[in-house]
């Protein structure tokens, strides 16, 4: 069986909220391992050979000893320890482990696990939900692991546990579980609902510290009174909205019974109109869909290819259209490519895009994560390359390229725009892109109300994150009234003169 890091949700245990505490046996290994169940948590590879596991009685952070697990490249089965407590559906178990590492690292096939678990199980045994702290990994001094989250309909019960799958040394003490009915819907279940989601926040929102960002504690202290307040689920649903609004970030909102809530205003401004471009592009449209537009702009020596994707969301199903297109285009001495109001989706088409662009493998951007291991509001795991490998040589294009972008442009639409930044064929024109991509995660707040918020921050490739700042053009160029009923488009018409030059 693999666990993998699925989600990195913290709780916070806040003296204000009414908790069932549930004691564990043997929670900080005192007693060895009695009350712990030691069960095969991995497998990689055939074979007997175990980590060592032992209790060790020169480490601990609470009382006089500690679990210690050692892994090495040869250990094929790995062991987890774990003990069950009872739960009914909807109860918010809180897990926290006090946990330390010394050169802990994946090696072979080995599964990227050091951390704590919570698995749901429902009457007969069958696993519903598995739930995992954040990993360890190097070299760690004591952190807190915590996980925290709600038992899924049909749970009677929660293994917590302990999971050690890598080369190097893990410690583990102080096990501590709390759980807390969400029905009713009491103060004391808001105030642990609204504590546990700012816990979540402050260990693995990515943007605390930004420039026009609001201060977290100030945030949390303003809007915790409303949302304990709130008398009905919509009500607490309303007051998170409202704390969420002030981090202005479109990768911030709730999914709620009623729907998705986002928490962020607009891209400001149109700048875009489509039917600016079709009376730019001469005849019928080569292709034509509902999010895909191509066709030629100009005649003869002159001719450019215009080619509009509105969507890495939708670009699955209309793929096909704008590979059409690009076949249509493969002689074009230049080409346009519109990405203005895309708001971005999977990242990988504009990759399968851009790489027709480039003969060799580039560096494009970077990323980086929050830990949730880290202590305070910025603690991050290092920077990662994001990097273009070139399309297969039949589909590569050898004409310049034009890509038009403006506030539109969000989230993977912007690490399109800055794999074109990195493109010596590649000309970006227009406005600056909106500056958000965040790659959201999910936290349950209550059953049925679910906040996604950003974890990671995209960076440049000299290292500046992006966000509220965005992708500035090679040649930026004020889009007027484009969009405001006037018919002009200022941005491509400025990109087909380049192409003509």
């Amino acid at each position: 069986m693999r666990v993998a890091a699925l989600s990195l949700v913290p709780l916070l245990l806040a003296a204000t909220a009414a908790s069932a505490g549930t004691q564990l046996v043997n929670p900080s290994f005192e007693d060895g391992t009695v009350g712990w169940t030691e069960a095969v948590g991995a497998t990689t590879g055939d074979g007997g050979v175990r980590p060592r596991i032992d209790i060790d009685a020169s480490v601990a952070r609470d009382g006089a000893k500690s679990l210690r697990v050692t892994g090495s490249a040869g250990a094929v089965l790995w062991p987890m320890l774990s003990q069950p407590i009872d739960v009914r559906p909807g109860d918010r178990v809180s897990l926290r482990i006090a946990a330390r590492c010394e050169g802990v690292a994946r090696e072979g096939r080995q599964y990227a696990n050091s951390n704590g678990t919570l698995l749901f199980r429902d009457a007969a045994g069958n696993r519903l939900a598995l739930l995992t702290t954040a990993v360890l990994s190097g070299d760690r001094d004591w952190v807190d692991l915590i996980v925290d989250g709600l038992a899924p309909p049909g749970a009677v019960s929660a293994e917590v546990g302990v999971f050690h799958s890598m080369t190097g040394t893990a410690w583990f003490d102080d096990v501590r579980v709390r759980v807390t009915p969400t029905a009713p819907l009491d103060e004391p279940a808001r105030a642990a609902a609204f504590d546990a989601l700012a816990d979540h926040l402050r260990r693995t929102y990515s943007f605390w510290g930004l420039d026009g960002k609001p201060a977290a504690e100030a945030l949390f202290a303003g809007h915790r009174p409303a949302a304990v307040a709130a008398k009905d689920v919509t009500a607490f649903g309303g007051a998170l909205r409202a704390m969420l609004a002030e981090l202005n970030d479109v990768h911030v909102w709730l999914d709620t019974p009623r729907g998705r809530v986002g928490t962020a205003p607009p891209a400001r401004g149109a700048q875009f109109d489509v039917r600016a471009v079709l009376r730019r592009i001469d005849g019928e449209p080569l292709v034509h869909g509902r999010n895909v537009l191509a066709g030629w702009i100009g005649e003869g020596a002159e001719r450019v290819g215009y080619l509009l994707t509105a969507s890495f969301v939708a670009a699955r199903a209309e793929w096909p259209l704008v590979e059409d297109a690009l076949a249509e285009f493969a002689d074009a001495p230049a080409l346009v490519v519109d990405v203005r109001p895309n708001g971005g989706g999977d990242e990988r088409f504009g990759q399968a895009l851009a790489g027709r662009w480039t003969d060799e493998r580039v560096e494009y951007a970077r990323q980086r994560w929050r830990d949730a291991t880290l202590p305070g509001l910025t603690g991050f795991g290092p920077a990662q390359s994001r990097v273009l490998e070139p399309a297969p040589a039949a589909q590569r294009y050898a004409g310049k390229v034009f890509v038009l972008s403006g506030p539109g442009c969000v989230s993977s639409t912007e690490g399109f725009l800055l794999m074109c930044k990195a493109l010596p064929r590649v000309t970006v024109v227009g406005q600056p892109s909106r500056g958000a991509s965040g790659n959201p995660g999910a936290f349950a707040v209550l059953p049925g109300v679910t906040v996604f918020a950003s974890r990671w921050q995209a960076l440049g490739t000299d290292g500046r994150c992006i966000e509220g700042v965005g992708v500035t053009p090679d040649v930026v160029v004020d889009p007027g009234r484009c969009g405001a009923g006037t018919l002009s488009d200022p941005v491509l018409d400025r990109a087909v003169e380049l192409a003509r030059e």
